[in-house]
């Protein structure tokens, strides 16, 4: 709830304190914390920060790449949506789309629709 409330205070701002602070506890969880839903409100937060700034959340992005747990990608599409949410860019729209329309491979688990 802490990264949720940063995110919610700092909306916008690209703020490096609260980015870098909630990333650093996002890859400081276990697996079975990241599985967790709460883990999502971590993903939220940080997207907060980056909400209609584009390319500034790219940094974000190729960081939270790292993350080898599927939340990383989780983490990456939530970001991207909120950096270009509302901004008409086309390129990611269909790129957002791609990903929608990916089907989720028999035996992967449904919780999430992203591929490891």
């Amino acid at each position: 709830m802490a990264a949720l409330s940063l995110g919610m205070i700092h909306v916008g701002t690209c703020d490096g304190e609260a980015g870098v602070a909630i990333v650093t506890r996002l890859m400081e969880l276990s697996d079975d914390d990241m599985n967790h839903s709460h883990a999502r409100f971590l993903t939220l937060g940080l997207g907060l920060l980056f909400l209609g700034k584009m390319e500034a959340a790219e940094p974000m992005c190729e960081t939270l790449k790292t993350i080898e747990h599927k939340i990383g990608k989780y983490a990456v599409n939530t970001v991207e949506s909120l950096a270009y949410a509302g901004t008409g860019n086309v390129e990611k729209v269909q790129k957002m789309l791609h990903e929608c329309a990916q089907h989720i491979e028999e035996g992967a688990d449904a919780e999430h629709q992203v591929s490891e």
